[in-house]
């Protein structure tokens, strides 16, 4: 699966995961926290985790943290399978999901072993990683990331760190999209009251927000086009 479809995919994974989270800290996080900045090197770096330099391994020694990974299987779609890490106790109360850069030979690997499969209520299957296999998928790095912060973020606090967005594109599920393509980001706010901050390369950015894009563009057009007189 591309690395963008994979995000988005996390993207929705998190949002069922939300809703079943329940939210007893009503304190407004500090956003610097999170420290989002772009190296020398052209990588996105997110609470100490460099996209596409970090492992595995390297986040949860940097979290002290195992994570749980597993593979999401859909049947009878035409989705690929994904390796995702899910970490539920960070620090700071939020969570986060890791897509790691897994071959698809790999990831046939896994659902072959058929290590604790579950049924999740959508009809995706998810795999858990065979002990055997765990050494190998820590060494994976980490490609994109979808974190979920613990409380709804001041918006003005956050503009005033990272700056305004360059775009900001409503779609019809009822999302805002702030785009930061400097920094890899689609800030996602949700009528729910969800906030989630997905990060891709900045080399896939453009193929992340192409949707978003596409979709306001025809909307653009559609609202232009006179309406036509009923005889």
């Amino acid at each position: 699966m591309h690395i963008v479809q994979k995000i988005l995919l996390a993207g929705l994974l998190a949002l069922t995961v939300y809703a079943f989270w329940p939210r007893d800290n009503d304190q407004v996080p500090a956003i610097e926290q999170w420290q989002m900045a772009v190296e020398r090197s052209g990588s996105t770096r997110f609470m100490g985790v460099v996209l596409g330099e970090a492992t595995f391994a390297d986040v949860q020694l940097r979290f002290d943290e195992p994570g749980e990974v597993a593979v999401f299987a859909r049947k009878d779609s035409a989705e690929e399978p994904q390796l995702e890490v899910f970490f539920d106790d960070l620090p700071d109360d939020g969570r986060m999901i890791l897509n790691l850069d897994a071959g698809p030979e790999m990831v046939e690997k896994i659902i072959r072993a058929g290590y604790r499969p579950v049924i999740l209520p959508d009809g995706t299957v998810r795999f858990g990683v065979p002990p055997e296999f765990v050494g190998e998928v820590r060494r994976l790095k980490v490609n994109g990331i979808t974190f979920l912060p613990p409380v709804r973020l001041d918006r003005k606090s956050f503009e005033a760190v990272y700056g305004k967005a360059a775009a900001n594109v409503s779609t019809g599920d009822g999302n805002l999209h702030l785009l930061y393509p400097e920094l890899g980001l689609d800030f996602i706010r949700s009528e729910e009251g969800v906030d989630i901050l997905q990060l891709v390369p900045l080399s896939e950015y453009e193929k992340l927000v192409a949707p978003l894009k596409k979709a306001l563009l025809d909307h653009e057009l559609n609202s232009q086009q006179p309406e036509q007189q009923q005889p």
